[in-house]
């Protein structure tokens, strides 16, 4: 993919060139203010508007951030690669994740768990990935009734009533 090719160069420039948390800081930066404005891809990827024009408007929005990431941008609008900003981000923060022995696991439940709970499911990760950092996302999907669903790297645990109730259907469907 198109996306991770940026995001490995962006990510290599970042540890070659000891800049990894202006890089972060930058991405983050620019992640909020396209979460917050939706026309700024758009903007940024119409023909209409040239790629001078783009660069200034990065750097009026951006502000003070590392050169070496504005480059990374004015690459990005060079190429009409713009498009792809929020999938390369994903992708850096996958390799992040990959250098910094992180797992993301997410846990969707009805409701938010508590404290105790999310511990004793990081617990329980730690013990599956005793070699890694775990990092829990605690999501809401009220679909599940009750239960939980855990989800990360590719696998998926769904321990959820939903799927109970599915699983119970399936069965009688079969007879």
């Amino acid at each position: 993919m198109i996306a991770d090719e940026y995001a490995k160069a962006l990510f290599n420039i970042a540890k070659e060139e000891n800049k990894e948390k202006e890089f972060d800081y930058a991405l983050k930066v620019l992640n909020g203010l396209i979460g917050t404005n939706s026309e700024l891809i758009p903007l940024m990827t119409s023909f209409m508007i040239s790629n001078d024009e783009k660069k200034q408007i990065l750097k009026d929005v951006l502000g003070d951030i590392d050169e070496f990431f504005y480059n990374f941008l004015f690459i990005l609008i060079d190429n009409n690669r713009f498009s792809l900003f929020l999938d390369i981000s994903n992708s850096y923060y996958k390799l992040l994740d990959i250098k910094n022995n992180v797992l993301n696991v997410i846990v969707q439940s009805p409701t938010s768990l508590t404290k105790k709970q999310l511990i004793k499911i990081k617990k329980a990760m730690e013990m599956r990935y005793p070699l890694k950092n775990i990092i829990i996302d605690n999501r809401i999907d009220e679909s599940l009734i009750g239960g939980i669903k855990i989800l990360c790297q590719n696998e998926e645990l769904d321990i959820s009533v939903i799927k109970q109730l599915n699983d119970l259907k399936n069965s009688l469907w079969k007879g």
